[in-house]
């Protein structure tokens, strides 16, 4: 298991943490807002493995924002930066890895509140929490790029999915998205 971080103190925590409950895991040094770190961390994984089996792209920023009217978009772009350009940059930069690979998975983890359907829908609990406007929009444009990689790649070992992991102690009825 290889965990890419950007912070190589808390990387490096993360390592020891997963070691100790007994995985066989690996820091890797990764921003993916920095498109060189991307391509750095995608010749290290060449360099030692050869390929990649799974590639979760679980980096993201979530900032609680006011009505969008007030958005800062500054704010936006910083979380737009992680949230949608980073997913699409390093998707590509492991791609290569990723064909060399006999059953490959793509995960891009998702939220409930990038669903139109259910921010938009009045008896769901998720219309009404507030979010502001660059969390759900960059989620739901996750959710688009996730849908157009499975599509261009549903002829492929590659599978693309996105997945929810929840309100934090609560349990999501968008757990899985089925792409």
């Amino acid at each position: 298991m290889l965990a890419g971080a950007r912070d190589e103190t808390r990387g490096g925590e993360a390592e020891r943490e997963l070691r100790a409950g007994g995985a066989d895991a690996r820091f890797v040094p990764l921003d993916v807002t920095d498109a060189a770190s991307v391509r750095a961390a995608a010749g290290w994984i060449e360099a030692e493995y050869g390929r990649l089996d799974i590639l979760v792209n679980n980096a993201g920023i979530a900032v609680r924002g006011g009505p969008p009217s007030d958005t800062d978009l500054d704010a936006m772009r910083e979380i737009y930066e992680t949230n949608v350009f980073g997913v699409i940059t390093v998707t590509n930069a492991m791609l290569p890895l990723l064909r060399r690979a006999p059953a490959v998975r793509i995960v891009n983890v998702s939220s409930e509140v990038g669903s139109i359907s259910a921010m938009t829908d009045p008896a769901n609990p998720t219309s009404q929490a507030p979010s502001g406007l660059a969390y759900p929009s960059s989620k739901t444009a996750l959710n688009m790029i996730t849908a157009l990689y499975a599509k261009e790649l549903r002829d492929t070992a590659i599978k693309v999915n996105a997945a929810n992991p929840g309100v934090a102690g609560g349990h999501s009825p968008y757990a899985r998205l089925p792409w």
